[in-house]
Formats: structure tokens, C-alpha cells, sequence
């Protein structure tokens, strides 16, 4: 039940965030190059994850993000909180890649076990270079296929 009502609760945070008539303001023109991204992902299949991402860009190309994400799939249900390097190309409509580690913590069956897997992702963002909101579609590991929105500041 808790967890429905988690899930719930973060997918209509997110749908408050986009259609709300305040959050055209936050995206106010700026021609400074933002080198800082939050964002909020949802993914399925073959279960389904909502996570939290934050990301720095740390060159021209290359961001390093780091999140947390509550999960519930076959194999795992709980907590991961994904470390990766990430590449992307240069224009507005990116092209992304990266790959790292997702520590987390297994809630399911009757021992709480801390895991560490690989992450990796692999999608296209549509992301201007200044201050902006941005979209993502991709297929991330372990979570697979995602769609995430958020704010380039």
C-alpha cells in the first residue's frame, strides 16, 4: 500500500510541476550556460521505478549524475541511488550515454540486502545550452525504458 501511495504521490508531483501555470515563469529567458540539471524520471518495464535525478555538466560534453530511485520489479524492490558519467552531444537535441554504478537496498523477502549494480543509459534529451526546462526518453539500466522532464539551470 505504502508504496502505491509513493508512486502516486511523485507521479502527480510531476504532472503538478509541468502543467502549472507557475511553471512557465520558472523558465524565464537567460543566455547563460547552465551547468546544473534536476530532473524526475518514471520508468517501466518490466517493472516500474520514479526517481529523483541531479546532474552536474562537468565539461562540454560530459555530466555526472547521481539520483535516487524507489523500484519495484520481479528481482528487486526498494531504494537504488545511480552514479554515472555520462556523455552528450553538443546540439539541442542530444544524444546521451553513460555509464556507472547503482548502489541500493533490497526491501523484498525477509532479509534488507545492500546491492550494488551496474547502471548505464542510453537515450536523446532535448535540452537547450541556457537556463530551460528539458525532456529525456531512454532505456536505463536496471530500471529500462524512462521518461523524465525537468529544469537545465
Amino acid at each position: 500500500m505504502f508504496k502505491k501511495c509513493l508512486i502516486c504521490f511523485l507521479i502527480s508531483a510531476l504532472f503538478r510541476l509541468i502543467f502549472s501555470p507557475s511553471y512557465s515563469y520558472l523558465y524565464a529567458q537567460s543566455n547563460q550556460r547552465a551547468n546544473n540539471s534536476i530532473y524526475m524520471t518514471i520508468c517501466v518495464y518490466p517493472g516500474y521505478s520514479v526517481g529523483m535525478n541531479y546532474e552536474r555538466l562537468v565539461s562540454s560534453n560530459f555530466t555526472i549524475r547521481t539520483g535516487v530511485y524507489f523500484v519495484v520489479s520481479k528481482n528487486f524492490e526498494g531504494f537504488k541511488f545511480p552514479i554515472t558519467l555520462n556523455y552528450m552531444t553538443s546540439n539541442n537535441n542530444k544524444f546521451e550515454i553513460g555509464l556507472g554504478f547503482s548502489p541500493g537496498y533490497d526491501l523484498s523477502g525477509s532479509s534488507h540486502v545492500f546491492r550494488i549494480l551496474p547502471a548505464g543509459t542510453i537515450g536523446y534529451r532535448y535540452q537547450l545550452q541556457r537556463e530551460s526546462p528539458f525532456l529525456r526518453f531512454g532505456v536505463d539500466y536496471p530500471n529500462y525504458i524512462s521518461i523524465g522532464t525537468g529544469y537545465h539551470f
